[in-house]
């Protein structure tokens, strides 16, 4: 197996090849006689003119509202430990929401979609479990009222 060889610290440069176009000739200069050059004229520098900037117009924007805020971050809890406890985030969710619409319907604060949000993700744990609330507990009414068939007493 062979190695290239060594690295010395120099490379050899390629050759360099003329180009596709003649070498061009510049035509030459007058000169002047000997020793004499005509006068320069002296120009002050010219400053560079200053550059008018518009200031962008400054937008605006409404405050959001904290209720709004609450029902989105207590609608995620609800969603994801609302079943753990008992649903109370949801419900404080769905009442915070509706404030936050309240807040947010004549334009003065921001925030709506955040309160939407909160009121979907409350509505999206309260409605089922109301729904099952009521028929376990229905269910359980309708089987203490019905008389035991075996006839027990």
């Amino acid at each position: 197996m062979s190695y290239p060889p060594p690295y010395h610290g120099h490379y050899r440069q390629p050759p360099v090849s003329p180009g596709p176009y003649p070498p061009q000739q510049y035509p030459q200069q007058p000169q002047s006689p000997a020793g004499y050059y005509p006068p320069t004229q002296q120009y002050a520098p010219q400053p560079y003119p200053q550059q008018q900037y518009a200031q962008p117009p400054m937008i605006r924007v409404a405050p959001t509202s904290g209720w709004a805020a609450a029902s989105l971050v207590l609608g995620l809890i609800g969603l994801f430990g609302g079943w753990c406890a008992i649903g109370i985030p949801c419900i404080l969710a769905v009442v915070a929401g509706h404030i936050g619409l309240k807040e947010t319907q004549d334009g003065s604060r921001g925030g709506r979609g955040m309160a939407v949000a909160g009121l979907i993700l409350g509505y999206l744990v309260v409605i089922p479990a109301v729904l099952i609330f009521f028929t376990v507990g229905g269910l359980g009414v309708i089987g203490s009222t019905v008389p035991d068939p075996t006839g027990t007493p």
